[in-house]
């Protein structure tokens, strides 16, 4: 496993776009099949570049053949003085700014749902369970071509570890159930389940403290 570099976003994005355009949260952000993999694409390379300050994107290999990307939630709500409260905001209203390009994709009436959908469908759940740091999985992908072979596992638990030496908890959410059994036979316990309103898609959310 590999720690990337900002230069390497662009090319993680789309790995990462592949790997969730038909799951059921960014299926409901983008309802559009025909072009979801290029909307998806460019709202991830923003949303990642943000969260690289507060974390590390990891690669199983220069090909790219699985994804993790972790950040620390508490970082970036760090509220220690009046300007890391700034910098932190300008950072996320900064994305925001750069993610508009997305409208030649989804049209400009659809951009405010997206935003109006992430402020339900978060990790604002962290804060009823967790007062100390940790580091959250948000996302955890495996190109097609090469699942199976045990990338997952072999990530996660890498992951897990260091989490370990660190003596903090590791927490994520999925939006597919099917993931649910996956991550609970890494020992992660499902803690919330958040709905959708108006909506069938739920978000588990799961925690490692071991």
């Amino acid at each position: 496993m590999q720690k990337l570099t900002r230069q390497d976003i662009d090319e993680a994005a789309y790995v990462l776009a592949a790997g969730f355009k038909d799951d059921p949260f960014f299926s409901h952000l983008l309802p559009d099949e025909t072009n979801r993999l290029q909307a998806l694409t460019l709202l991830l390379k923003r949303y990642v570049d943000l969260l690289y300050d507060y974390g590390n994107l990891y690669a199983s290999s220069a090909r790219m053949e699985a994804l993790a990307l972790v950040y620390r939630p508490h970082q970036m709500e760090d509220r220690s003085s009046f300007w890391q409260l700034i910098n932190n905001k300008a950072k996320v209203y900064l994305t925001i700014a750069k993610s508009v390009p997305v409208c030649r994709e989804i049209g400009i009436k659809q951009f405010p749902r997206l935003f109006q959908i992430m402020q339900t469908m978060n990790s604002k759940w962290l804060n009823d369970f967790i007062r100390d740091d940790c580091a959250h999985l948000e996302f955890l992908v495996v190109q097609k071509p090469y699942r199976g072979h045990g990338l997952a596992k072999k990530m996660v638990s890498r992951i897990l570890g260091e989490c370990k030496k660190r003596g903090i908890v590791c927490s994520l959410e999925t939006h597919n159930p099917k993931n649910v059994g996956m991550y609970k036979h890494f020992d992660f316990e499902l803690v919330d389940k958040i709905r959708m309103p108006d909506s069938d898609l739920v978000q588990y959310c799961m925690l490692y403290n071991r």
